[in-house]
């Protein structure tokens, strides 16, 4: 879904990425399962959609143990009538996701967002026929690779990820690094 889907209907929140990313998971532990969400493009467009009451908040990530701190954020912050009212750290399991049929013996090119890319680091080198490729989001990736239909290509996300979008788990925990937390917070607007 994306903002025009929701033809000024207020959300329950806001969260950065395509459904079944890492901020949706994020999102729904912090506000329960049953919460409307709204899915943007950028940071930017929760920081806007809360600012302009088409959310209710936002859940954004601010630092991961391996990438450390997320840029802009702290500067979105200040920059927007928001507070923070809330936080939550969720494990990040990363894995390789490609298409139904397909092997990791076939793929060729893997997407995903540049800070997944370095946190499976590892696993790419180990397999040296595999080109990265940046993405918007995790969770996107595997969005375009099921739209692209190409059983040489790959994406790196959640197993959550793969199941919303009917793609299928080829190789499980291929982070390098298994204490792989990303720290997201709540933001409100302010009262008044």
């Amino acid at each position: 879904m994306t903002d025009a889907d929701y033809r000024g209907a207020i959300c329950d929140g806001a969260y950065q990425g395509a459904p079944g990313a890492f901020s949706e998971d994020a999102s729904r532990r912090l506000l329960g399962s049953a919460a409307t969400l709204l899915p943007c493009n950028s940071l930017e467009d929760v920081f806007r959609a809360v600012v302009d009451g088409r959310a209710s908040c936002g859940v954004v990530p601010t630092s991961n143990s391996i990438a450390g701190t997320v840029p802009d954020v702290d500067a979105l912050i200040q920059r927007h009538a928001v507070t923070t009212c809330g936080e939550i750290s969720v494990r990040i399991s990363q894995a390789l996701i490609g298409l139904g049929g397909a092997k990791v013996s076939d793929v060729r090119r893997v997407f995903s967002h540049p800070v997944a890319l370095g946190q499976c680091q590892g696993f790419l080198r180990s397999h040296p026929g595999m080109t990265p490729q940046p993405a918007f989001d995790t969770a996107g990736a595997v969005a375009e690779l099921v739209l692209r239909g190409c059983g040489s290509d790959a994406a790196i996300a959640s197993v959550r990820a793969a199941e919303r979008w009917g793609a299928i788990v080829l190789r499980e925990d291929i982070q390098d690094c298994a204490d792989n937390f990303t720290r997201f917070v709540r933001i409100e607007r302010f009262p008044g």
